[in-house]
């Protein structure tokens, strides 16, 4: 309410005095209550009078911009009346400072009296409602008494306790503390929980979170997916990063951080991006290409060849066509089920071509050469890929059932080792026997 005090001379009266108080507190509409005190001659007055209202925009001379309103026949009862004055939407969108100008005379007829000064309208007491703000709530729906609140858009719903929906479109908060704040077509329905925005995602359950994306749902408790397209969580405490048609599901706390046609639901699975992976083991890690995860605690990774699984729990398995490449520095490499197998890190990357051939030259073990037995006693060895340079090589000739036989290189380039095999005796000479050999030189 606000004060506002005139001092006016009325013809047909002495001068009088008349205090209003200006409210607009209404629900609709533009009309506001104009409350006053008409004195004449120092006494309240009594009896019926007319009134007329204009709006200017200078508390002198100045444009009117709304009026005249004439009220007639105002009831004054001991100096008091009450009366309501309606300008229409011109001051329901003003801006800045209006003036009223107030003229009164006795009902009947008669000549009107113009009061000085214009009393000052401020924009505070016609905003508290004011008529473009109705917009805002446009076609909302709000469950009254469960403090939920809409703050704008068209057509959503707040029917939870302490229910949100900020803004977009077609929205629905229907749980308590739920929120969503702003997208198209979206439903927080868990408790506590909470939709970002996006299209068509929901959050259903209790304390679930939808950051955006579209067609998202995450339906178990503190189940969130960040964004991406058609993801479903469907564990409890588990994480959806992003992508397309990823899912988790089972007992809780899996998570697919990305990629599209991703599963992960093992407990504590992870599966890190790629596409069609599947971490099914308990605390199982895949990523890549079609990789499979089957057994708890195993780690599988697929290349683009795709299709590849673990075979047992706790198992590390790399499906690599185009080699591993591992880098320890001086540190080493140690396998085995204790480290006791050690490959110590040095300068040298070696390659290894061995196998066994018969007395005739026919491979019995190996892979990486081919064989020749151009004369007795002598093997050609021609290696399906040729070392950079030389390879150091060893040879090893079969007794033959307790005939001594040496086997020696007899020439080794990048490409090809050549064998000679003899017999120690008094008269030494070539001879055929079985050979193992092994070669061994830079990648």
């Amino acid at each position: 309410m606000k004060i506002i005090n005139s001092t006016f001379a009325l013809a047909v009266l002495a001068i009088s005095t008349i205090n209003h108080q200006l409210s607009m507190a209404r629900a609709q509409g533009t009309a506001f209550t104009y409350q006053g005190q008409l004195n004449s001659g120092g006494n309240p007055a009594n009896g019926s009078f007319d009134l007329t209202f204009t709006l200017f925009n200078a508390n002198a001379t100045g444009v009117a911009i709304a009026g005249p309103v004439t009220n007639s026949t105002i009831a004054v009862s001991n100096g008091l009346f009450t009366t309501v004055i309606d300008f229409g939407a011109s001051i329901a969108t003003g801006t800045g400072s209006n003036w009223l100008e107030i003229a009164v005379r006795a009902s009947g007829g008669g000549a009107f009296s113009t009061l000085a000064p214009r009393q000052q309208l401020t924009p505070t007491p016609y905003a508290i409602t004011a008529e473009n703000l109705a917009s805002v709530v446009e076609n909302n729906t709000i469950t009254p008494g469960n403090n939920n609140t809409v703050g704008g858009g068209y057509g959503n719903f707040s029917l939870g306790g302490a229910a949100v929906v900020a803004g977009g479109g077609d929205n629905y908060s229907t749980a308590i503390y739920s929120t969503v704040s702003g997208g198209y077509f979206n439903s927080a329905g868990g408790i506590y929980a909470t939709v970002g925005g996006g299209y068509e995602d929901i959050a259903n359950g209790q304390y679930a979170t939808v950051a955006g994306g579209s067609y998202n749902i995450a339906s178990q408790t503190d189940a969130t997916i960040s964004g991406g397209d058609h993801n479903t969580n469907s564990a409890n405490y588990s994480t959806i990063s992003g992508g397309q048609g990823n899912s988790t599901a089972g007992t809780g706390y899996a998570t697919v951080c990305g990629g599209a046609l991703n599963v992960a639901n093992g407990f504590g699975a992870t599966v890190a991006g790629g596409e069609l992976n599947l971490a099914s083991g308990a605390w199982s890690f895949a990523a890549g290409n079609e990789a499979q995860a089957l057994h708890q605690g195993s780690f599988v990774w697929a290349d683009s060849s795709g299709g590849f699984a673990s075979t047992a729990i706790n198992q590390f398995a790399v499906h690599a066509n185009g080699g591993a490449h591992f880098v320890t520095g001086s540190a080493g490499l140690t396998l085995g089920s204790s480290g006791q197998y050690y490959a110590p890190g040095g300068q040298e990357n070696l390659r290894i071509v061995r196998g066994v051939f018969s007395a005739t030259g026919s491979l019995i073990v190996g892979s990486g050469f081919t064989v020749a037995h151009p004369s007795t006693g002598v093997y050609t060895i021609t290696f399906t890929t040729s070392f950079p340079s030389a390879p150091a090589a060893n040879a090893t000739a079969d007794s033959g059932g307790g005939n001594a036989r040496v086997a020696m290189t007899d020439g080794v380039t990048a490409s090809v080792l050549t064998i000679r095999v003899m017999s120690i005796s008094s008269s030494p000479a070539n001879t055929d026997a079985p050979v193992h050999f092994i070669a061994m030189g830079p990648q």
